[in-house]
């Protein structure tokens, strides 16, 4: 009897197509991932400390404050009665005269008499502003003291309109004619224009961006090391 051999050839599915993955390997990569969650976690916990830091020096800068008044200017019955573009000019023109006299040294003198206050705090504090091609203006005032910077600019703004009504009885212009000039919209609450909010979240997020990629990098190559 003749015995035949037959070789099996080997089956390429039995053999594993993944790479051999050791326990050794794997340890290795939960490690790193440790390494790394710590140090971002240690990146993060410096980068809110900084920015908390940042924010309370900004905060401990001197803050400034600012009250304003709307007056508007006026002829009722010449307005009512022309046609003439002119007279609308004049009154437009006249606000900037008006509004430059509020930061005098003698109006705040005046002003003084009157409002208990300070004529030099008042001066110090008066800003004005014109907006173009209209009949209003405002009054305000700007300063450290919150406390005071309502009353400026409530004050000011009312005797910029007695100082008008007086000026023209004094003129002789009769009441029908005369110009009128009176506050529209009070002086309101003191409101903080510097240092402004967007300062404090802008140092706060630059700080903490800064530290967190410092922090960062310093851990990183602690590990190197």
């Amino acid at each position: 009897m003749i015995w035949h051999s037959t070789a099996v050839a080997a089956d390429p599915s039995l053999h594993d197509s993944e790479p051999f993955v050791t326990g050794t390997s794997i340890a290795g990569d939960r490690r790193s991932v440790r390494f790394w969650v710590v140090r971002v976690l240690i990146a993060l916990i410096v980068a809110v400390v900084g920015a908390g830091i940042a924010v309370g020096i900004v905060a401990l800068q001197t803050k400034t404050y600012r009250s304003t008044a709307t007056l508007s200017i006026d002829q009722p019955y010449t307005l009512a009665k022309t046609t003439d573009p002119g007279e609308f000019s004049k009154l437009v023109a006249l606000r900037y005269q008006y509004a430059g006299l509020a930061t005098t040294q003698v109006f705040a003198d005046q002003v003084s008499g009157y409002s208990g206050l300070s004529a030099s705090k008042i001066h110090d504090s008066l800003v004005t502003t014109v907006p173009p091609n209209s009949l209003l203006f405002t009054v305000g005032s700007e300063s450290n003291d919150k406390t005071t910077v309502t009353k400026i600019a409530q004050v000011t703004a009312d005797g910029i309109a007695r100082f008008v009504t007086k000026q023209q009885a004094a003129a002789g212009v009769s009441p029908r004619d005369r110009v009128q000039v009176r506050v529209v919209t009070p002086a309101g609450a003191p409101v903080q224009i510097s240092p402004s909010h967007n300062r404090e979240l802008g140092a706060a997020g630059l700080t903490a961006l800064i530290l967190f990629v410092l922090s960062l990098s310093v851990l990183a190559l602690r590990r190197r090391i």
